[in-house]
């Protein structure tokens, strides 16, 4: 491989690193892969890895790191113009359900790998993931200002039951992958986040489910072919 000449050429072939470092970690884990794996695939010599990459374990730290920035900046187009903090709510589940779904290989590595890992959990080098659901964040003080949801609410409760349920759905697709889509349940769970958002609350900081909604998303997903399962 010719050796990159400058800046530009250089953050390339990093990129490049990076995206064949993505589907190897998510082919085969984290263990069972190895540099060698990652240098053929991207048509570079070992040395040229750790020219750019301390060892194994940088490369997966960096991969969340330039998604969750791609992410960021694509959320905050879509978010653009949308009023109303309900209509932000599905804009948000819809974006999060299509991004982790058309990018399979990093959700296997940010949801099998970083989540499970306390040692991975909480790194982020650039606060991005933050910035990332901040969108939740402020959607849900929108909606407090709105009327939509009680003022009394925990905001980082609501925000952490919000991202629970879209993360816990994201778990079970990408384990059973091949039999729903994630994106076709989007508008589905958008309205559970939203009914739930909307429940009366019996003391403060805690919020009241209807079970039979809830049921609706772990036990009746929509599948590709439009049936309930």
């Amino acid at each position: 491989m010719t050796q990159p000449r400058n800046k530009e050429e250089k953050r390339d072939l990093e990129k490049k690193i990076l995206e064949f470092a993505e589907v190897i970690f998510a082919q085969k884990g984290f263990h069972e892969a190895t540099i060698t794996d990652i240098a053929k695939q991207a048509g570079a010599g070992e040395a040229t890895i750790y020219n750019y990459f301390e060892n194994k374990e940088d490369l997966l730290i960096k991969i969340p790191v330039e998604r969750t920035r791609e992410a960021g900046d694509l959320l905050a187009e879509h978010l653009e113009g949308i009023k109303g903090s309900i209509n932000r709510i599905r804009k948000i589940v819809w974006f999060f359900f299509h991004y982790w779904e058309t990018h399979p290989n990093f959700s296997t590595i940010i949801q099998l790998m970083w989540r499970v890992n306390k040692k991975y959990f909480h790194l982020d080098p650039h606060d991005l993931r933050h910035k990332l659901v901040g969108y939740i964040l402020r959607t849900i003080e929108e909606g407090q200002k709105e009327g939509f949801i009680d003022q009394s609410i925990n905001v980082r409760l609501c925000h952490n039951i919000m991202l629970d349920i879209m993360e816990g759905t994201l778990t079970r697709w990408l384990l059973r992958r091949s039999d729903w889509s994630l994106t076709d349940n989007a508008a589905e769970v958008a309205d559970i986040i939203i009914k739930a958002l909307h429940a009366p609350v019996p003391h403060e900081g805690v919020l009241q489910f209807n079970i039979q909604e809830v049921n609706v998303l772990y036990g009746g997903r929509t599948t590709k072919g439009g049936k309930k399962e």
